[in-house]
């Protein structure tokens, strides 16, 4: 199971400080924000690697940069950002905690299924179009909604923490 603590101080540390490096790097704040927030749904999805990483805050900001990059290659902005760690193991990801079970209370069953296919099942957008039976701009706008309910949830259960800090009932109650 998610140690709630453990990610509630990850995110905690790190939302403010992540968005802002995005957001003087692309100019956007919705950009900046879907990102972080995208960056913080892998980590979901890699928990077990990521808990056993000497840096998870590094971690997280490698993995900002390479959603940066592929960022600015989809709009076709050719700016550089500097990659300062190594690759990350692929290997932990079949042993880890399915991203079904660790998505927050309160997302519908589409939101759900296209967050698991776009992150756990790794699709396209294209292949997720297809198996949907969507046109592709259709796909892209539901994640991009699904991201921010996400989001959405996330900040609405930060502002009633306990005294200790953690977020109360954010993974509860499925």
């Amino acid at each position: 199971m998610v140690n709630r603590t453990w990610f509630d101080t990850l995110y905690t540390e790190n939302y403010e400080r992540l968005k802002k490096t995005v957001w003087r790097s692309l100019g956007s704040e919705a950009i900046a924000e879907e990102i972080v927030q995208e960056a913080f749904l892998i980590l979901l999805c890699k928990i077990d690697e990521v808990k056993g990483h000497p840096n998870c805050s590094g971690w997280l900001t490698v993995t900002v940069k390479n959603l940066m990059k592929n960022e600015m290659k989809r709009a076709g902005t050719k700016r550089e950002v500097s990659l300062t760690s190594e690759p990350i193991d692929e290997k932990a990801y079949t042993e880890m905690e399915k991203l079904e079970d660790v998505l927050p209370a309160g997302l519908g069953d589409d939101e759900r299924q296209i967050l698991i296919l776009y992150f756990d099942k790794q699709l396209s957008y294209k292949q997720i179009a297809e198996k949907l039976k969507l046109p592709e701009g259709a796909c892209r706008t539901r994640l991009y909604r699904a991201k921010e309910h996400v989001k959405k949830i996330m900040l609405k259960n930060k502002k009633s923490c306990d005294k200790n800090g953690s977020w109360i009932n954010i993974w509860a109650g499925r």
